[in-house]
């Protein structure tokens, strides 16, 4: 696996959608991920969308009516304004408690989380249950290459942290920190924190991959998974991406990479196929 040197970061968002497949349909004019176009019937010219849309590059992200949804090198917090720094922000989950604690009861590990947190020890590796669909192991990542004359985005905000979690965070500091806020702990293990139903850019991600390198914190990737041919998710990150850091700095068949503010962390989208189901998958980096 390549693994970057360093890692990215990702804000606070207002989810909109709690279920585990959109309801977009087929695109009925664009090729399958890889054919030069992206999903959704785009020509693969720069300045459109995915989905045959032109690409308005303004206004905040949040989704396309405009609400509150949080960007990538924003804030942190749940229910703050963003306003707290550069990064992407933690973004708290559903059933969300005010004391901050997420409900461990009924979890597959609740006594061993109860006394990992309680003793700040997480030394014992305690792997996700196997489930259908769930990606067993992140994707590769990869820091794109800057191109020539290429500038950053007037606004685009700096990526440094992801879920309220600066990269280079040491592992363990990390379990704390996402224990103690609220987000649900699938497991983790070899170098890997597993989240389920984590909230970014307006949608909910059923799997998520916090990704460690000596034991700091590098890489974060945002899944989800559909069981057809659905582009509708790919089209509509792609377009928050947009507002937030301008157009694409690198493309690679459906992979589309932006840089950060002053060239400072990453993210790429990508939609891939696997054993007949459909990852969309959002990688951030730094």
């Amino acid at each position: 696996m390549t693994k970057s040197s360093s890692g990215s970061s990702l804000d606070r968002t207002t989810t909109i959608n709690s279920s585990r497949k959109d309801n977009g349909n087929r695109p009925g004019n664009g090729g399958r991920p890889g054919n030069g176009g992206k999903p959704g019937g785009d020509n693969g010219n720069h300045g459109g969308k995915p989905g045959g849309d032109n690409g308005n590059h303004g206004g905040k992200p949040g989704g396309d009516n405009g609400n509150h949804g949080g960007k990538p090198g924003g804030g942190h917090g749940h229910g703050g304004n963003g306003n707290h720094g550069g990064g992407h922000g933690h973004g708290g989950h559903h059933g969300y408690n005010p004391d901050h604690r997420f409900d461990y009861g009924n979890h597959h590990y609740r006594d061993e989380f109860s006394w990992n947190y309680s003793h700040h020890n997480w030394s014992r590796p305690l792997p996700p249950p196997v489930r259908a669909h769930r990606p067993a192991a992140p994707w590769a990542w990869y820091r794109p290459t800057i191109p020539v004359g290429w500038h950053p985005y007037a606004s685009a905000p700096v990526i440094d942290r992801i879920l309220g979690l600066l990269f280079g965070t040491l592992y363990d500091a990390s379990l704390d920190h996402l224990y103690y806020s609220g987000y649900y702990i699938d497991g983790y293990a070899d170098g890997i924190i597993f989240l389920r139903d984590v909230p970014m850019l307006n949608l909910y991600w059923p799997d998520v991959m916090l990704n460690y390198d000596y034991n700091r914190l590098v890489n974060a990737q945002f899944v989800y998974v559909s069981d057809h041919y659905d582009t509708s998710r790919y089209n509509r990150v792609y377009r928050s991406l947009n507002r937030i850091y301008g157009l694409p700095v690198f493309r690679d068949g459906t992979t589309l990479s932006w840089y950060g503010g002053d060239s400072r962390g990453y993210v790429t989208l990508s939609m891939v196929e696997s054993y007949g189901d459909f990852y969309t998958v959002m990688s951030i980096g730094y």
